[in-house]
């Protein structure tokens, strides 16, 4: 269980104990420990991942949503690896996403929302934000995703034009990737994701 102030819980039996080993976290507005998401094969590897706000570089221009993975060890976290960072870092305390998603041929997605720059960042490939994202379940960029190879392009994005997608969930039947995200004043909606689509 994830808490926003970035306190990561193990509920065994009903008792809630604190985990060690979690990154530093950056904490702003809506901004803090987000989603965490198990392996699929966390029964025999015991590896998780997590998406969080964070400032990695040290400087004072805020942070973005990152994607971590850990290995579990009874209450703490081991092997902690940062796979995926947003840039650039900005103050904002708004729209950081995000959700962590598997697909059934060794995908992982994950979402970054626009960071309170909804006319920019989204409809630009060359940034971060506002992009659905996937990976490889090692943190490599598949040499399948939409934008591998093209100028001046983030390579790991899967989708592009979205606002805060903090929903996702895979279609039981289908496989589909669906996507909520936040609009204005009562704007949502629900996507189904598709490979290098502006939504």
């Amino acid at each position: 269980v994830t808490e926003k102030s970035g306190i990561l819980y193990r509920v065994v039996k009903g008792e809630k104990t604190p985990l060690t080993g979690i990154p530093e976290i950056y904490v702003r507005g809506q901004g803090g420990l987000l989603d965490i998401a198990l392996h699929p094969e966390f029964n025999s590897n015991n590896i998780v991942y997590m998406t969080l706000s964070a400032n990695t570089e040290g400087d004072k221009n805020g942070g973005n949503t990152s994607l971590y993975s850990a290995k579990l060890n009874d209450f703490a976290l081991e092997e902690v690896k940062l796979l995926y960072k947003a840039t650039p870092n900005t103050k904002k305390g708004q729209h950081w996403g995000s959700r962590i998603v598997f697909d059934n041929e060794g995908h992982l997605f994950f979402s970054i929302g626009d960071r309170g720059n909804r006319d920019t960042n989204p409809q630009d490939i060359g940034r971060d934000a506002g992009k659905i994202y996937r990976l490889n379940l090692d943190g490599s960029i598949p040499a399948d995703n939409p934008f591998v190879g093209k100028d001046d392009a983030k390579e790991a994005i899967f989708s592009y034009g979205h606002r805060n997608p903090q929903g996702m969930v895979v279609h039981p039947k289908t496989g589909a990737i669906w996507e909520h995200e936040h609009g204005p004043q009562g704007g949502d909606e629900i996507n189904i994701i598709q490979k290098g689509v502006n939504f």
